[in-house]
């Protein structure tokens, strides 16, 4: 009797912060932000990791106020935006930066499709 007073106890406390905090309680869908995706039948997210790798050696993506971004939220960003998880991002690009072949194949593509 005690317990089933208690579990009783505890259902009321979460229905009051139902009523209290109902947005707490929403099964929020997930949205993108927008509707571009990474190509991953034609590329992988190494592929993609190793271009954001690029533009982070060369400090091509700046913050507001002009500061280089951290390669962390490059890749949180660009994820969001591609609606792709890059949770290894971080060891992918030092596992890139150790190759000792063929160390950026992707971006070999890119310069190739554009001329050299």
């Amino acid at each position: 009797a005690k317990d089933a007073l208690h579990k009783i106890q505890l259902y009321q406390k979460e229905n009051e912060k139902r009523l209290d905090y109902p947005d707490i309680f929403l099964i929020k869908e997930h949205t993108p932000i927008t509707d571009l995706r990474w190509n991953t039948v034609k590329f992988t997210k190494r592929d993609l990791i190793e271009l954001l790798a690029a533009l982070d050696e060369v400090e091509a993506i700046v913050d507001p106020d002009g500061t280089p971004t951290s390669f962390i939220h490059l890749t949180k960003a660009v994820g969001e935006l591609l609606d792709i998880s890059l949770e290894y991002a971080y060891k992918e690009r030092t596992q890139i930066q150790n190759r000792a072949k063929n160390v950026t194949p992707f971006l070999t593509i890119i310069k190739n499709a554009l001329g050299d």
